[in-house]
């Protein structure tokens, strides 16, 4: 699964200092390749950044989305359609690898986690772990899995919604760690409402920065040359500190 994208050089990224638009650290066979991203770099908002919102720390944790699935599973393979793919701890690329597989391997499925871009398998060598879908070839829609909580990892939820509160599919959000000794970051894609997950190894507690970094070219908001003329709000990013129990709101306008 290959998706075109723009991507953004706002100041809301510019102000997390490292390059959101770069890849993280071991994401060989994770995340789609850049010759498969339709760049057009958009330049950067003129108008000064506002204040960062800070999620609130203390409040319920996140359930699971209310659709999820209750019909009886039905196991199924997938194939292994990049050249290697790493199966990892946990549903991002921060998470350790515990096995790699190449193109053509067969891993049987188990569930997927919310936000439906990874996916709990287990490979030939019972090794058991997550896989980014977008290098696996499924028979069925990956939301025929059943979805699973995910108790392993820090969990950060967010919805992009336009003016009027409606989610907009297809917007890349990355979260970039602004501590510690190196500055790593995870990322989710909005789905058909508007939310997003990204979820981190728990010992990655601490201040976060999420910013808008990408729109596929199927999102609503966009053109048919892939172009959009509207503003991502806060301007400046949400400052956040995993773990977080309130969900990230980003608004379009």
């Amino acid at each position: 699964m290959r998706i075109k994208y723009l991507v953004i050089a706002a100041a809301a990224i510019l102000l997390a200092g490292c390059g959101l638009i770069g890849g993280s650290p071991n994401t060989s066979g994770d995340n789609p390749s850049l010759s498969a991203i339709q760049t057009a770099v958009v330049a950067a908002l003129a108008t000064p950044p506002a204040p960062a919102a800070t999620a609130a720390p203390d409040a319920p944790a996140v359930p699971l989305p209310a659709d999820a699935p209750t019909q009886a599973y039905a196991p199924f393979d997938a194939t292994v359609s990049a050249e290697t793919l790493n199966l990892r701890g946990g549903p991002s690329l921060l998470h350790n690898i515990i096995s790699q597989y190449r193109k053509g391997d067969v891993v049987h499925l188990l569930g997927r986690a919310p936000g439906d871009e990874w996916v709990k398998a287990v490979g030939a060598d019972n090794r058991t772990g997550w896989m980014a879908v977008t290098h696996l070839t499924l028979p069925v829609d990956v939301t025929t899995l059943p979805l699973l909580e995910i108790n392993e990892s820090l969990v950060a939820r967010g919805q992009v919604v336009d003016a009027n509160g409606n989610g907009i599919p297809g917007i890349q959000v990355a979260l970039t760690r602004m501590g510690g000794a190196d500055r790593v970051r995870i990322q989710g894609t909005s789905g058909q409402d508007g939310y997003f997950y990204a979820y981190a190894p728990v010992e990655y507690q601490g201040k976060w920065l999420a910013a808008v970094i990408g729109i596929g070219c199927t999102s609503p908001i966009v053109d048919a040359n892939c172009r959009y003329g509207g503003v991502f709000y806060p301007l400046a990013g949400i400052d956040l500190v995993l773990p977080v129990f309130t969900d990230l709101i980003i608004t379009y306008k």
